[in-house]
């Protein structure tokens, strides 16, 4: 058996173990040095071993795909103008002493062309969908969210689809590259979005709903009586009904066919909570018995925001237009940020403009910053940190 060297120089047998996948044994080999790819955290090998036979245990409960020769793989490719596309694992530390191992698709602008040239853009979510079914919970009902593990591998491919796994698995016997053909959406595939709408809203009309002018949203009922509504984004559900106990019942209904985990729950009239798309949508105690809720950022966001300049101590807005132009008079505030100061203004208008989509009040602020993206300056850069600390 090969052996690396660890850090004192002793020996240490490299770690493998052999699984069934696609209707072929594999063997696996654990990367001694693997590290996690969030923190740079060396992975132990033995936690690395048990996340990878997960991930390669589920991708075969949920028929991936099948493992074909070389040959198969690259003349189905070929057939549909298409090519083998590789993969690779992303690696990361969930919990302590708990591993995360994704098998994850290299699809990089597979024939150039986006994803709308290629017919296979799948729709979104937009603020304004959301801000109509909110409307609903404001007036009655229950509101259930949830999320779907591993939503994609619920899905067909919607296009023939060959990879080459990794170069850490091997065929058991020939030891040779493992190419699969896809029977299911794998993570990393540029079409695997659409898979996973055209599973799920085939399955809501299945189950009586029908669609509308946004294409995420689906209903069934009539308001007033009995209005149910499913709004959802990827893997991100709102399952919302007048009627009490109804949108728990449909939760469950999903959940016999998906994996499906609940993630928070806003009864009629009482106190709760959900997520979804990053916002925060609950009701507060002192609101209980009224259809009264709030929706908006984390209030860490904005406060973790302004500690990029660090930030801490709240201040007054003044007029930003007049500040700037009484900055600017003088010659040392007009010289061009660093390429650092650059990129953190950047990264910071990113942030405030995500979070002005829930609050009016920062919609002209980021108009203003946003004029000195390309080229931002120390006027610039004090107008910024002016609107941090009146957002703190």
């Amino acid at each position: 058996m090969r052996t690396i060297r660890s850090a004192g120089g002793d020996p240490k047998p490299e770690r493998k173990f052999k699984c069934a996948f696609g209707g072929s044994n594999l063997l696996c080999t654990v990367p001694a040095n693997a590290v996690c790819e969030m923190t740079g955290e060396i992975l132990e090998p033995t936690l690395l071993e048990k996340a990878m036979k997960l991930e390669l245990n589920e991708l075969e409960s949920f028929g991936v795909g099948k493992v074909v020769s070389r040959a198969v793989a690259f003349d189905t490719a070929r057939q549909h103008r298409r090519r083998v596309l590789t993969s690779r694992w992303v690696l990361s530390v969930k919990s302590a002493g708990l591993y995360r191992a994704r098998l994850v698709v290299r699809d990089y602008a597979s024939c150039g062309g986006s994803t709308l040239d290629e017919g296979i853009y799948s729709p979104t979510t937009s603020l304004e969908g959301l801000r109509l079914v909110l409307s609903f919970v404001c007036q009655r009902g229950d509101l259930v969210s949830a999320d779907v593990s591993v939503a994609f591998m619920h899905a067909k491919n919607v296009r023939p689809e060959a990879i080459s796994l990794p170069g850490n698995i091997v065929g058991a016997k020939d030891k040779d590259t493992v190419y699969v053909l896809l029977d299911r959406a794998m993570n990393g595939l540029r079409s695997a979005p659409l898979a996973w709408y055209q599973e799920l809203s085939g399955h809501l009309k299945d189950l009586g709903f029908s669609g509308g002018v946004d294409p995420t949203i689906f209903r069934k009922g009539t308001f007033g009586r009995d209005l149910l509504i499913v709004l959802f984004y990827v893997d991100d559900l709102l399952i919302w009904c007048e009627l009490k106990g109804v949108a728990e019942k449909v939760f469950q209904e999903l959940a016999r066919k998906y994996k499906l985990k609940k993630t928070g729950f806003i009864p009629e009239k009482g106190v709760g909570e959900v997520s979804f798309l990053g916002r925060r949508i609950f009701r507060r105690a002192q609101d209980q018995g009224s259809n009264k809720i709030y929706f908006g950022l984390p209030a860490a966001y904005l406060e973790d925001t302004a500690k990029e300049f660090g930030i801490t101590k709240p201040g007054r807005l003044p007029s930003l237009e007049r500040t700037y132009a009484n900055l600017i008079k003088d010659e040392t505030k007009a010289v061009p940020l660093s390429k650092e100061g650059h990129e953190r203004y950047r990264r910071v208008l990113g942030r405030l403009a995500w979070a002005s989509l829930t609050r009016a009040d920062l919609q002209y602020v980021v108009s203003f910053l946003g004029r000195f993206q390309a080229g931002p300056n120390e006027a610039a850069e004090q107008c910024m940190r002016t609107t941090l600390r009146w957002v703190v």
